[in-house]
C-alpha cells in the first residue's frame, strides 16, 4: 500500500485526480444522505453527517489547489481516477444497502 501511495503522490496529475475522486465520493455521500431525508423530520445527527461529508469534499478540493490550481475543476470523468469503477462502487453500495 505504501508503494502505491508513494507512486500517486509523486505524480501531480494522478495525485490531483486521486484527491478529486475521494472528494467526489464524499460529495456523493452527502447528496445521498440529503436525498433520503424526510421533508420535515430531519434530526441533528443527519444534518451533522451530511455537513461532515460536504466538509470532507471541500477540504479535498482545497488540497488539489496545493498541487495545481488548474487541475480537476469539477467531477467530470476525465478528472477522476477510474471513473467507471468509482460510479459502479456507489451503485453497488446502493444495491447492497437496499438488500440489507
Amino acid at each position: 500500500m505504501n508503494h502505491l501511495i508513494n507512486y500517486i503522490v509523486k505524480n501531480p496529475s494522478i495525485h490531483a485526480k486521486w484527491l478529486n475522486t475521494l472528494s467526489y465520493l464524499e460529495n456523493a455521500g452527502a447528496r445521498k444522505i440529503s436525498a433520503c431525508e424526510h421533508k420535515t423530520e430531519v434530526d441533528l445527527i443527519q444534518l451533522k453527517h451530511a455537513a461532515e461529508e460536504h466538509r470532507h469534499a471541500f477540504y479535498l478540493k482545497k488540497q488539489i489547489l496545493k498541487i495545481s490550481e488548474n487541475s480537476c475543476p469539477n467531477y467530470e470523468s476525465n478528472y477522476l481516477l477510474a471513473p467507471y469503477s468509482t460510479q459502479q462502487y456507489l451503485n453497488r453500495l446502493d444495491i447492497e444497502t437496499c438488500r440489507y
